[in-house]
Parts: structure tokens; C-alpha cells; sequence
């Protein structure tokens, strides 16, 4: 039975359909953590994840994806398929997905990680689908976008969870621009290691891509999300980090591009969500509305809870509850004009199914 916390934030459980996507140990002697999280037009729900097949962020992983499908009120999952397989002692790792609704295509951004316990470095590869999921291109490497950069960043991270097509600016040559956030640090043994977001972002529909904005390395920013608001402003949310100039590890932090990802603004913490040491996801949805899935809980990895902000991301207000008990990391997806989705893990990292729940947006604040 999973653990129920007394320190409950709210009263209120937000009614769900809850599938299993993943069981505790399927394909894996160890977890499945880490998600990647897109619909297409076709509503095919892509869930990707890591299949760690020893505990470890730099053990050997295969990475993996199920297509779901919701029909009549039921959420139905495909077999899994294996995108990169880590039988040989690859770690393949941190899908981040992100979909060009233009040309009907699903990007999957992941890493190999060199794999020592320093995780000095990482090679950057995508993959496409033009069928919704079913078949993908060969592996592209662009690991290459990231060298030379300024603070001397060898280990780069994709999102997680998704990446966004630019729809409201004001110059319409950037409207179609695919974006995708980026974290990035030396290696763990290095000190300071440097933590820092970045986002990479492609004007020919992904034949070039091309690094855009950095933020956040005196703040050691690490894992982060992005959606862009009605006005066309981007909003980047980031988990917070370890070592110096600052402990930033239980906090996270926001701030503002305004030119499509070429700059960011001031950066600040986001007090709606401090004693929050875990990954979050976030959605843009109603226009300026934006909903995050986050950790509740102010000493453990529980209460993952769903918050919404009617201001561009400045201010969150608590809707409600989606699980009580422990949890870990989690991405949102609209499924459709009255639904919305979220991918979660669901109980103690070694132990824990992934779970996807379907939420109508007629029971929830928005």
C-alpha cells in the first residue's frame, strides 16, 4: 500500500481516470523515471520514459515509448516500443517531446550518458515520426549545438517532459518556431558545476536548430519547462540546484522572453513552490492560463498536486490534489477541448509504476 501523508495541502482530490502505463518492473530490474509527454492531432497520447534496467542516473537504460488512444471516456495503451535499447550498456536518457502541429510531427530529444558516476558528458540526439509515433527516423546528433559555450557545459539535458511551437508573436516569421528547453552543468565532480537552462530552437520545422537564450547559472537552474502565453511571451519555470554559488535545490524559479527564446528577463523565485526538490510539469492552456504539476509535500517526494496561474506564471493558486501518497516526477498534456492528462510516478523511485491520469476540465478551477 502506498504511504498516506497527514500533511495534506488541501481537502480537495481532483476526480481522475487513472491507467497504468507502466508497471513497477516492466522491461526493467530497476524504474522507469523520467517522462516525455506530447499529443498529436490524431489524439495519440506519446509517453516516453527511461527503462532503467540497473538503479542510477548513469546506469544502463533503454528508452521507451507507449501510444495511447482516449476513447469513450477510456485511456488504452499500446505495447511498449524500445526507441534506443541499453542491453549494451547504454544509458540513453531524458526524453523531451515536442510536436510541429504544422507538419504533423513528433520529435523525441534524448542523451547518452557517458555513463561513469561523474556524468562528465552527454552526446545529444533527436529522432522524428511522421505517422504519429509508429515508425522513426534514424538517430540525428546534434550535440555539436552545445560546444564552446560559455561556462564550459559538457553534460546537457533535455526539458523534460515537452518542448513548444511558437503560435502568438507578433513577427510572424517566428510563429512555426520549435522550441526546446535544455538544462546543463559540468561534470558532478566539478565546483562549482555550474547548473544552467538554455533553449535550442529550429525556423526551418527541425532541418537546423540552433541555440537560442541562456538563464540561470547563478542559480543553478536545472530541469525546466517552458510554454508560451496568449501575449507571446515565453515563461521558463526551473527545479532549482546544488553546489555554489547558492543551494538552490528546494526552490524553483521563473522568468520572461519576450523575443521568442533569443533572451530572458529577470529571474525569480517562485514562492508558490518552494521545499519543491523534484521535477514539475507545466501546460499552457485557455490562453494566458497556466497549469503546473508539482509536489506539495515540504520534506518528501508526496502530494503531487495541480496548480494554475491566470498571470503569466508570476502567482499559482492550488486546484487540488491528484495523488496523496509519495510520487516523483510528472508532465501535462491536453487531450482535447474537455481533457487534459498527466504522467506520473507513482510511489518510491525503486518501486513505482507509471501512471496516467485523465482529468475533465469541467471538475477542476479553470
Amino acid at each position: 500500500m502506498m504511504e498516506q501523508y497527514s500533511e495534506v495541502v488541501t481537502e480537495t482530490i481532483i476526480p481522475q481516470n487513472e491507467t497504468l502505463v507502466w508497471d513497477a518492473h516492466e522491461l526493467t530490474e530497476a524504474s522507469h523515471h523520467v517522462y516525455g509527454l506530447t499529443a498529436t492531432d490524431n489524439g495519440i497520447i506519446l509517453a516516453f520514459t527511461e527503462a532503467r534496467l540497473k538503479p542510477g542516473d548513469e546506469a544502463p537504460h533503454h528508452l521507451v515509448l507507449k501510444r495511447g488512444n482516449f476513447s469513450n471516456g477510456n485511456m488504452l495503451w499500446n505495447d511498449t516500443q524500445i526507441i534506443e535499447n541499453g542491453d549494451d550498456g547504454h544509458s540513453w536518457s531524458n526524453p523531451a517531446a515536442l510536436y510541429d502541429r504544422l507538419n504533423k510531427t513528433v520529435f523525441i530529444f534524448y542523451v547518452l550518458n557517458e555513463g561513469s558516476r561523474e556524468q562528465i558528458s552527454t552526446k545529444v540526439y533527436y529522432r522524428l515520426s511522421k505517422d504519429d509515433g509508429v515508425t522513426w527516423s534514424l538517430r540525428v546528433d546534434i550535440s555539436d549545438k552545445f560546444d564552446n559555450n560559455e561556462l564550459g557545459w559538457t553534460f546537457h539535458m533535455p526539458g523534460p517532459g515537452h518542448g513548444i511551437q511558437l503560435r502568438n508573436q507578433n513577427d510572424q516569421n517566428r510563429n512555426g518556431r520549435l522550441i526546446m528547453p535544455f538544462w546543463h552543468r559540468k561534470a558532478i565532480t566539478d565546483k562549482p558545476r555550474c547548473y544552467g537552462n538554455s533553449l535550442l530552437y529550429s525556423d526551418d520545422f527541425g532541418k537546423t536548430w540552433n541555440m537560442g537564450a541562456t538563464t540561470g547559472f547563478r542559480l543553478n537552474m536545472n530541469e525546466c519547462r517552458i510554454e508560451e502565453v496568449a501575449s507571446g511571451k515565453i515563461v521558463l519555470n526551473s527545479r532549482g540546484g546544488p553546489g555554489a554559488p547558492l543551494n538552490t535545490s528546494k526552490f524553483r524559479f521563473r522568468t520572461f522572453s519576450t523575443d521568442a527564446g533569443m533572451s530572458f528577463g529577470e529571474t525569480e523565485m517562485c514562492p508558490s513552490f518552494e521545499y519543491c526538490n523534484c521535477d514539475a510539469g507545466m501546460l499552457q492552456i485557455n490562453g494566458d492560463t497556466l497549469l503546473m504539476s508539482s509536489l506539495a509535500h515540504k520534506s518528501e517526494r508526496a502530494q503531487l498536486s495541480l496548480y494554475k496561474s491566470s498571470d503569466n506564471g508570476l502567482h499559482w493558486g492550488l486546484i487540488g490534489v491528484i495523488h496523496t501518497g509519495q510520487a516523483q516526477y510528472s508532465d501535462l498534456v491536453e487531450i482535447d477541448d474537455k481533457h487534459i492528462g498527466i504522467l506520473y510516478g507513482k510511489g518510491v523511485l525503486a518501486n513505482q509504476p507509471v501512471m496516467f491520469s485523465v482529468i475533465d476540465k469541467s471538475t477542476i478551477d479553470l
